[in-house]
């Protein structure tokens, strides 16, 4: 019989079982209202972002899908890949890595990332704020992954770069004065 291997690849992190539907269906829910927040806080000018956090229509349509995908890699599927390399009981095993309080530290690496680059350019209550909604982004990705696989994960960043980015970036720097 052959020994179980405890080697971790990107198969390993990119598996998953069947498909839970109904979290999902909440999950999207909450990336669309999270999308459309930061539209919202944006237009209303309750936080002001430079016109250099997007990339101009049509380009766009190139630049986010790989810079997503980029993002799962370093944000998520790295910080994992480490963690059960070398500092988890669990092994190669994502799911139960996911369970508990590691999910709530794993989707700390965004946020704080995000926060110390723009740092000094936006308000003490931006800064906050931003940190707080990546956060909670990461989470609601985060379980995704555990629950429905890396690819939904990346569509719902995909949804929300489409909403935040895309299309809202196409209206503030191509239409707006």
């Amino acid at each position: 019989m052959a020994k179980e291997s405890n080697i971790i690849t990107l198969k390993n992190l990119l598996s998953r079982g069947p498909m839970n539907k109904p979290f999902y269906f909440l999950a999207f829910c909450a990336t669309l209202f999270l999308a459309l927040l930061m539209v919202w806080l944006d237009y209303t000018e309750l936080l002001l972002f430079s016109d250099t956090i997007n990339v101009r229509f049509p380009l766009s349509l190139l630049f986010y899908p790989v810079i997503a995908l980029a993002a799962e890699f370093f944000f998520h599927l790295l910080p994992l890949y480490l963690f059960l390399r070398w500092g988890s009981p669990y092994k190669s095993n994502r799911i139960e890595a996911l369970k508990g309080p590691f999910i709530y530290v794993l989707a700390l690496v965004e946020p704080v990332l995000q926060v110390l680059f723009d740092a000094g350019q936006l308000t003490v209550w931006a800064t906050v704020y931003l940190g707080v909604h990546i956060y909670v982004f990461n989470i609601v990705q985060l379980l995704t992954f555990r629950f429905n696989g890396f690819w939904p994960m990346y569509l719902l960043r995909l949804v929300y770069y489409l909403i935040w980015h895309i299309i809202w970036g196409y209206l503030r720097l191509e239409i707006a004065p």
